[in-house]
């Protein structure tokens, strides 16, 4: 009996730690499975899903049951098998590590992993590698849908650069950034694009995906700027520290301290009150996150503008009155200023100055406009139902975009138009030289006739001012410098044409004070110019004696340039004319365009040591009755411009005619000539294409690469 006792106890000891051990994996399994569906995005889906079918069943329940056909291109990313599995093994270790299986961190740090991978798109293979890419772990939480920084061997033109993220659309929101991107274009302000594609990823079903842009001077210039920094608070994005020299990762330094102590001196108020603005609309301050508020510093203007990531519509806005706006908008901005103290400076007027909370209130109401116009077009209408007919838990994310706008459009706020200021008079009226630099702000500065201006080292800068420099024929107006230091002027956005009559100017350089460089004597940023019978003579130091940048109109009448020792002119998404002048003695190109539209008419080039006339980067520049001789080259068209040259006499240049293609995401040059160029000198790159009238000219001789044998090896300047 004892030992039956004994055994029924055993029996029931064992059962027990049977079912204890049962129980501990069911727990243990229950505990899995739900920290998986956490971590991995289950519940997060689940979540967005349902709250999309209480928010609008209508539309949710239209998007969830049409076809997820779209129009958006396929893309086909390859990688063999033991490139994949290098990034498999790497995020494996990660997700399902302690850091983030167990604490839900970030991943901040993780080692440059790259995976060869060849990357097909309508019918081209490009060779690329690709690494993980993304912190929160909406970027890889999926088995094999995961984000890719992809670098291309090869420039890929449809891609717009050659260094790009590939990112499903939930990690930028859906459809929200690349609203806000299309809202900020609207006033040049630096944009990233999100191209929609159906990408493939080796064998595995085809999803939508983002192509978005990288950080580079492809994005830069693309947006019609000249390259420069983009950075945060904490880090530097473009260009990699490592290609910066002590002197200038010291110029980003001191740009980031003026930002914080004088931004009225630094930042580009307009353009970061309309980030502000679409900032309210979304309710959303995680843009101005320190380590994700993205900036750039426009080199030309010495203005630092913001860039717009990562944007979600987060909360409702409800407003009962223009009062009532105000007090949020106050409320709103205080709150960033706690969230980013760097900016502090600068948000601290809007809820303090009436003038400025006013200003902040207007361009809230014009950014809801914009919106209101963006979604009405059909190009938007489509993106949208490419994106929510695959995804349409997103409906849920974008709820607050149209009551947002709506919000703010109800209130009918008057449509203010932008007051013009008055702008004050400056007078030289006498013979000066300057013992300061002259800076003038929504001034114009008149110079009387016949007066001489010695800059003696200091430098001219007007902001929303134009110069007026008429004078007599007679009695010419001189701007010239009689220090060695460098003297410079500077014309940025003038609100009437600067106009130039019968004035000398010499003696000039590039600027270069504290961080602000320039490449040229005198600059004219988007302004019109008028200049007749003026001479440019003998510049000192810098790349070029004027360049126009980003302006719309100018004009060029009875002009010389003589003994310049680099570029005479230097036009940069600009338009213009060129008419009756001369150029002599030119130390580099006389007249380079890029991004421009230029025509010249009865025109003199003589003793040119680069080229006489250099279209690049997408212009389209014409020249008529003029003569270019005793030159390295006349006539140069590269990287997709257009050059027309017809009833034109070229005598004694080393070469008349050169096209090429120089930059990778640009195609060739393009020729419209009435010659038969085959007796003149020419060297043409295979790919280019000259035209006599309408007849393409097939029967030239055309080389793989114009580039060993140009840029000072055997024809023009080296490069500098």
């Amino acid at each position: 009996m004892i030992h039956l006792d004994r055994d029924k106890s055993n029996d029931k000891k064992d059962k027990k730690r049977f079912f204890s051990v049962i129980y501990a994996l069911v727990l243990l399994s229950g505990i899995y499975t739900g920290m998986y569906c956490l971590r991995f995005g289950v519940l997060v889906d689940v979540k967005h899903h349902l709250e999309s079918a209480r928010h609008d069943f209508p539309t949710y329940f239209k998007y969830l049951t049409a076809s997820s056909d779209n129009n958006f291109d396929d893309v086909h990313l390859n990688f063999k098998f033991n490139e994949y599995i290098k990034l498999s093994n790497q995020r494996s270790r990660f997700v399902y590590g302690k850091s983030h299986f167990i604490k839900g961190k970030q991943w901040l740090e993780r080692e440059n992993i790259y995976a060869k991978a060849r990357l097909e798109y309508k019918g081209q293979k490009f060779k690329v590698k690709a690494k993980l890419f993304g912190k929160n772990n909406d970027h890889f939480r999926h088995p094999y849908k995961w984000s890719f920084r992809v670098k291309a061997k090869d420039y890929i033109k449809d891609f717009k650069n050659g260094k790009f993220n590939l990112l499903q659309p939930n990690t930028r929101m859906y459809i929200t950034d690349a609203l806000c991107n299309l809202v900020l274009k609207n006033y040049n302000i630096l944009s990233l694009e999100y191209k929609p594609i159906n990408l493939k990823i080796n064998d595995r079903p085809k999803d939508v995906y983002f192509i978005e842009d990288f950080f580079s001077k492809y994005l830069i210039e693309r947006n019609g700027y000249r390259d420069s920094y983009i950075f945060t608070f904490n880090d530097l994005k473009h260009p990699n520290s490592d290609d910066l020299n002590d002197s200038q990762l010291q110029d980003l330094n001191n740009i980031k301290d003026d930002i914080r102590n004088q931004p009225n001196v630094i930042l580009d108020q307009d353009k970061f009150d309309k980030f502000l603005a679409l900032s309210f609309l979304a309710q959303n301050k995680h843009p101005y996150l320190a380590d994700n508020f993205h900036m750039f510093y426009n080199s030309v203007t010495n203005k630092v503008e913001p860039i717009i990531r990562e944007v979600l519509f987060k909360d409702k806005l409800t407003i009962t009155s223009i009062e009532d706006l105000e007090n949020q908008v106050k409320k709103f901005t205080k709150n960033i200023e706690r969230y980013n103290k760097n900016l502090g400076t600068y948000l601290e007027p809007i809820f303090n100055n009436k003038k400025r909370l006013i200003k902040i209130i207007n361009d809230i109401n014009v950014v809801a406009e914009d919106i209101k116009e963006i979604q009405a077009t059909e190009e938007w209408k489509s993106f949208q139902d490419g994106i929510f007919s695959r995804y349409p838990q997103a409906i849920h994310l974008c709820k607050h975009i149209e009551p947002n706008m709506q919000a703010i459009l109800d209130l009918d706020l008057d449509k203010k138009e932008k007051i013009l200021t008055v702008n004050q008079l400056r007078s030289i009226t006498s013979d000066t030289t300057l013992e300061a630099d002259l800076v003038l702000n929504d001034t114009d500065l008149l110079l009387s006739s016949g007066i001489t201006l010695d800059l003696n080292g200091y430098n001219i800068i007007l902001v929303s001012g134009h110069v007026n420099a008429i004078s007599e024929a007679s009695n010419k107006i001189i701007i010239t410098n009689s220090s060695q230091e460098h003297s410079s002027i500077v014309i940025k956005n003038s609100k009437s044409t600067n106009e130039f009559k019968n004035v000398d100017i010499s003696q000039l350089s590039n600027f270069d004070k504290s961080y602000w460089h320039l490449p040229a004597g005198i600059t004219f940023y988007e302004s019109d110019v008028l200049m007749e019978n003026v001479t440019f003579e003998s510049n000192i130091a810098g790349d070029d004696f004027v360049n126009f940048f980003r302006c719309d109109d100018f004009k060029l009448n009875k002009v010389s340039f003589i003994n310049v020792n680099s570029d005479a002119i230097d036009s940069d998404f600009s338009t213009g004319t060129i008419d009756n002048c001369s150029f002599l003695n030119i130390g580099n190109d006389a007249v380079d365009g890029s991004g421009s539209h230029i025509a010249i008419r009865n025109s003199t080039f003589d003793a040119v040591e680069d080229k006489a006339i250099s279209a690049g980067e997408n212009s389209s520049m014409s020249i008529y009755d003029s003569t270019i001789s005793n030159s390295e080259i006349a006539f140069v068209s590269k990287d997709d411009s257009k050059l027309t040259e017809q009833n034109n006499t070229l005598i004694n240049n080393r070469l008349d005619y050169c096209l090429f293609s120089k930059k990778n995401e640009f195609d060739f040059g393009l020729l419209y000539t009435d010659k038969d160029i085959s007796q003149e000198k020419y060297l043409i790159e295979k790919g280019s294409k000259v035209y006599k009238g309408n007849e393409e000219l097939l029967n030239l001789k055309v080389v793989d690469s114009v580039k060993e044998s140009l840029y000072g090896i055997e024809y023009g300047k080296k490069s500098k």
